[in-house]
């Protein structure tokens, strides 16, 4: 995941570093991170029929247990604004994917 983040970050000319500690670019990781569990978690509960909606509420708990457990890890703080980039990074991933395999169904 942190490779295809890499890629992605330097293919929009932004080359953040590894360690991202803040600010836009620390969102714009989160977002991408669960983007990318949203969009395939999502796309693959579609496409095995087994319906998505209860899979999203576990993104969005993990979401909220990555931020919970960071507060216990010296060094690390929790903090509502990586949670609310986690969250919507995957609730975009989620949406992408239903419209994607929509259009495909549509076109097939």
């Amino acid at each position: 995941m942190l490779a295809a983040n890499r890629l992605f970050m330097s293919l929009a000319g932004l080359e953040a570093p590894i360690a991202v500690t803040g600010g836009f670019y620390d969102k714009l990781v989160h977002a991408s991170l669960f983007f990318a569990c949203g969009f395939f978690s999502t796309a693959g509960r579609i496409l095995t029929h087994r319906g998505w909606p209860s899979y999203a509420l576990v993104l969005l708990g993990f979401a909220a247990l990555t931020e919970f457990m960071q507060g216990a890890i010296p060094g690390r703080t929790a903090s509502i604004g990586d949670f609310l980039a986690d969250t919507t990074g995957a609730s975009i991933g989620a949406l992408a994917a239903c419209k994607l395999l929509k259009r495909v169904s549509q076109s097939t």
